[in-house]
């Protein structure tokens, strides 16, 4: 294996360990409180980083307010949550894990709970030496794993660099729809990860009105959606073929706040619909390599 270093704080840091001790952390169920609830418990990587569930699952079985999102792809982002509240992965990390609906973690009694484990202690002391177990170390970690997760190696990716069968001549046709002004999916979807990182009111119907009240929400990134239904930040949308109805009839509640340029209705044939979703299946990367980690 080839191993990447760099320097912090004036010594070496293995990235490859620390990335190792980030996916170690992301799956212990005892970063939670109860030691019941893991980063994975909603970040799964057979659906995509998320859990397939309308509203996420937090703690004592709290059915929550938003979906899930994703968190592979994040390795070039620089807003996080659906209403973009935090601004890099290490203060994004520590979040869920002290949020009292979520892992509902006091960080003091996990740094002593981690402490009380001999093999987090030797493997904190062999990637963060003058460090230790401390609540920067943990978010390092955890940042380090999900910037780990681009392998970006999907249908797509293949056609795009130049293995013109990698992909159906309908999913062909799906994206010269998304492309073009017929609608215009890639004003919001651009990029190489399908997502503007930008806030967005698209006039999904509900309550909650986000961050400032705006009702805007992240453009959540294309790759693995097919892996990630039911949609939409509140998860109302039931799947890719609704996703593309709700958008060819402008959306359903129509609010005058940072309004969505995808806000105008689209016409779409069935056929176009068919084939856009054809297409979004294209970007559907194979996670069956996997492994989870083995617990200390």
């Amino acid at each position: 294996m080839k191993l990447r270093f760099y320097f912090q704080a004036f010594f070496i840091v293995n990235l490859d360990s620390q990335i190792e001790l980030g996916k170690t952390l992301f799956f212990d169920p005892r970063l939670s409180s109860n030691n019941k609830i893991s980063c994975s418990s909603c970040h799964n990587p057979n659906k995509g980083w998320s859990d397939g569930r309308p509203t996420a699952i937090g703690y004592d079985n709290k059915v929550l307010q938003r979906k899930t999102p994703s968190i592979a792809y994040l390795d070039n982002k620089n807003i996080f949550f659906w209403d973009g509240r935090a601004t890099s992965l290490e203060e994004q990390a520590l979040i869920p894990i002290t949020a009292p609906d979520e892992m509902n973690q006091d960080l003091d009694l996990l740094i002593e709970k981690l402490e009380n484990v001999p093999g987090y202690v030797s493997m904190f002391s062999s990637v963060y030496p003058r460090e230790g177990i401390t609540s920067k170390t943990i978010a390092q970690s955890l940042a380090s794993f999900e910037r780990s997760l681009n392998l970006r190696d999907s249908p797509f990716d293949r056609w795009n660099s130049g293995q013109v069968n990698a992909i159906s001549e309908s999913a062909k046709k799906g994206y010269s729809v998304m492309s073009t002004l017929k609608a215009n999916c890639l004003f919001c979807h651009k990029g190489n990860d399908f997502t503007d990182q930008r806030l967005w009111d698209v006039g999904v119907n509900g309550n909650d009105s986000g961050r400032d009240g705006l009702y805007a929400f992240k453009t959540p990134s294309l790759r693995d959606v097919a892996l990630r239904a039911p949609y939409s930040h509140n998860g109302r949308l039931l799947d890719l073929d609704d996703v593309v109805r709700f958008y060819m009839r402008g959306g359903d509640i129509h609010r005058s706040t940072q309004a969505s340029p995808q806000r105008a209705q689209i016409n779409l044939t069935d056929e176009e619909v068919f084939q856009v979703v054809e297409f979004l299946k294209t970007l559907t990367t194979d996670n069956s390599r996997f492994q989870k980690p083995k617990l200390p």
